[in-house]
């Protein structure tokens, strides 16, 4: 299957510039006549899609996981502020709760791990975060916390299928962790359904995430 060609016509000269889109990546740059028109496309390009012109650097930043091991230990490791529960959101971006909320909770930590579509399997950038979690958890500073793993769903669908799906959800993030060397005493896995939700609209994406809170 060719690849798709987008046109874009320059605006002084009115001379066709030619893009040649791959899969993930900008493969032929651009077709003018002279010089100036080729400059004016990479500095469009540039401004558009940066990325474009390095792959193997956006390569990089797409395999890389969201946060690092770090990051979790001074979030979980720091002072608890009086009257404050810390928790760690573990859901795709969408499914965390948005700025306005996280400036409410500011004890809570989110962390991308996705699923494969009304399944319990997560996907490979899940696994990526997770092992981030998992060394977090290794480190002497967390060694001897223990963490609820919590699932949650939005009011979508049946309440018990999103029972059994939250359920089904944390101890899918437990199992992993476990499988990377987590001790399973540590880690209580419970599902809530739609029961907790994080936002006030039941459907709100927010609502859908699995949940860890560190025990004090």
């Amino acid at each position: 299957m060719h690849p798709k060609l987008e046109t874009v016509q320059e605006s002084e000269t009115g001379k066709p510039l030619t893009i040649r889109n791959g899969k993930n990546s900008v493969e032929k740059y651009f077709c003018a006549e002279d010089d100036i028109l080729g400059r004016k496309l990479l500095l469009a390009l540039a401004l558009s899609t940066a990325a474009a012109c390095a792959p193997s650097t956006l390569s990089r930043a797409d395999d890389a996981p969201a946060y690092s091991a770090s990051d979790i230990v001074r979030h979980f490791a720091a002072e608890p502020s009086f009257g404050a529960s810390r928790s760690l959101c573990i859901g795709a971006a969408a499914d965390c709760p948005g700025d306005a909320e996280k400036a409410t909770r500011s004890e809570s930590f989110d962390l991308e791990v996705t699923f494969e579509l009304g399944s319990d399997r997560l996907t490979a950038p899940a696994r990526k975060n997770l092992d981030e979690f998992a060394k977090a958890l290794r480190d002497p500073a967390l060694a001897v916390r223990h963490f609820h793993v919590d699932g949650h769903t939005d009011a979508r669908g049946r309440d018990e299928t999103n029972l059994r799906l939250s359920q089904r959800r944390a101890e899918a993030v437990r199992n992993y962790l476990v499988s990377a060397g987590i001790d399973g005493a540590r880690l209580n896995a419970q599902g809530y359904g739609r029961t907790r939700p994080k936002a006030r609209d039941p459907l709100d994406p927010a609502n859908r995430r699995v949940e860890t809170r560190a025990e004090d």
